[in-house]
């Protein structure tokens, strides 16, 4: 008959010295018949994935059984509660203990400027390209190409004071200016901007 895990109650395997189901280290006593007796948990005085709650032996980086980040214990200097690798926050009490977890990306910025700077000549998509999102960023290049035609045409036509086209020069100035800017929060938000 397996032994109970003296952590979770389930049927530890005769060849496993880890209940599978829980991670408690067990080790199996023999009696004086050499049988296995039943195993007694070893778990207390090692470190446990704050994950899965596998026990680790100390020395990993990450957990071989579901791959969370390992790191040492912290603690809070304001509670002494006990912090987790992956905590940015206190659980007792709340503060921030992790700031560094909170740095925003570049990665908005970076499209945003991609999406102003060319779009001002009507290359637009680049920022959408560089956030990996090529269907939109296809569509906004075409629709940059298509745009690039109008609104010189616009500009001569508003310049040259024909005077019937001159509102569809204004609205076709506006309807670029609007889709540059479009293009350009599209691609901060596809970036992962907030």
């Amino acid at each position: 008959m397996n032994p109970l895990c003296s952590q979770c109650g389930e049927n530890v395997p005769e060849d496993f010295d880890v209940c599978p189901y829980c991670g408690t280290l067990v080790v199996r006593e023999k009696d004086e018949e050499g049988n296995a007796a039943i195993g007694q948990d070893l778990s207390n005085g090692f470190p446990r994935c704050q994950n899965c709650g596998v026990v680790l032996d100390g020395k990993e980086t990450f957990c071989g059984r579901c791959g969370f980040l390992v790191d040492g214990p912290g603690e809070c200097r304001d509670c002494r509660t006990r912090i987790g690798a992956e905590d940015r926050y206190c659980t007792g009490c709340g503060r921030l203990v992790r700031p560094e977890k909170l740095q925003k990306s570049s990665r908005p910025i970076a499209a945003l400027l991609l999406g102003l700077i060319p779009g001002m000549f009507s290359i637009w998509g680049l920022g959408q390209f560089f956030s990996a999102s090529m269907r939109k960023g296809i569509l906004f290049f075409v629709l940059g190409l298509v745009l690039a035609l109008v609104a010189p045409v616009s500009l001569v036509v508003l310049i040259s004071d024909i005077g019937e086209l001159a509102g569809l020069s204004i609205l076709g100035l506006v309807l670029w200016v609007a889709l540059w800017i479009l293009q350009a929060i599209d691609a901060y938000w596809e970036a992962g901007g907030e």
